[in-house]
């Protein structure tokens, strides 16, 4: 499900929890989506339409309960934690081709995202994750050569650590989906 908020020229798009096992993405979204509703004067200012997606993956978030609405503990968390293999998380399910590369398997979350982003043309799209954390790491949809040395640089002007070595993206060529 999306809801969308305000009437601004353009138009940004905010999933949550495109991993089901980081449920403050979702609960931010939401956040900022009340916010935005009871917020006139912040719509304007912001000049947004807003759309929200709560949870792209609500049957994975599911799959989580065990740990989401029990007491906070490792044995719950262990025992009921829940992350799709990477081949069938809807973050990295997106149609590519590129040179020889071809991959055209989405999954059922993917497809719903990718008409979102039909719906909406936003001009402004964010992902909004939780706090699994191995350092910063991007995912970008082409080479900026002058963007390279100030995306290896931020992380550490905010106390963070880079993440080196990313999302394994070879997996998608190799992994058969289950």
């Amino acid at each position: 499900m999306m809801l969308s908020v305000g009437e601004g020229e353009k138009s940004a798009l905010v999933v949550g929890g495109p991993h089901p096992n980081e449920p403050a993405g979702g609960a931010t979204a939401v956040h900022l989506a009340r916010q935005l509703a009871k917020d006139g004067e912040l719509r304007k200012r912001l000049g947004y339409r807003w759309h929200f997606i709560g949870s792209i993956d609500p049957d994975g978030l599911a799959l989580n309960d065990g740990w989401l609405r029990s007491p906070r503990t490792l044995e719950n968390y262990l025992n009921s934690f829940f992350r799709p293999a990477f081949i069938d998380q809807p973050e990295y399910t997106f149609p590519l081709e590129t040179g020889d590369y071809s991959f055209k398997n989405s999954t059922p979350e993917n497809l719903a995202w990718q008409r979102a982003l039909e719906l909406t043309r936003p001009d402004y799209q964010v992902s909004l994750h939780g706090t699994d954390y191995g350092g910063v790491f991007y995912i970008v949809n082409r080479d900026i050569p002058a963007l390279n040395d100030k995306l290896v640089a931020y992380p550490e002007q905010v106390g963070l650590t880079l993440n080196a070595h990313g999302e394994p993206l070879a997996e998608i060529a190799t992994s058969p989906r289950n």
